[in-house]
């Protein structure tokens, strides 16, 4: 019977390093302790008595783009107009004023009541270039571990 021949199946869907980490119960709030067994092998140790949260700064971001009516922006023709983030729970906008009519000022602004926001300091760029250099700018200076993002790797970082 070919069933008994399969040995492993895998999701298609879930990357090869995600299933190694689910598999091991690797997880990223964890501390461990690595060894290297080769060249190729790393050991890793739970240290389950060390329960402080690491000290990680957390960037959460999306950009606005033009676009054709009732179309997916397309990265040939379509033109970044903005790029909205929150890095340790500060907000912070940037335009384009290519397309954006006017400057745009600082706003007070939290989706929801729980979510503590506050201020958005605003950057007006005169045009994409000079956005995206901002945006990398302060990435540089403000040095998140983490990205964060609604459809980012699919969507946001390809068009960036």
């Amino acid at each position: 019977m070919i069933v008994n021949k399969i040995v492993d199946m895998r999701e298609y869907d879930v990357p090869y390093h995600t299933r190694v980490m689910i598999d091991n119960e690797i997880r990223v709030a964890f501390w461990y302790e690595y060894t290297l067994d080769g060249p190729l092998c790393v050991s890793l140790t739970h240290l389950k008595e060390k329960l402080d949260k690491a000290d990680l700064r957390v960037m959460a971001f999306d950009i606005e783009c033009t676009k054709a009516p009732l179309k997916f922006p397309d990265v040939q023709s379509d033109r970044i107009m903005m790029i909205s983030y929150i890095v340790d729970g500060k907000g912070f906008l940037i335009t384009n004023r290519e397309i954006v009519g006017s400057d745009v000022q600082d706003f007070e602004y939290a989706p929801k009541p729980e979510y503590d926001v506050g201020m958005f300091t605003v950057f007006n760029e005169p045009d994409e270039r000079s956005l995206l250099l901002k945006f990398f700018d302060h990435i540089v200076e403000t040095k998140p571990a983490i990205f964060t993002s609604y459809n980012g790797d699919a969507f946001d970082w390809p068009f960036i």
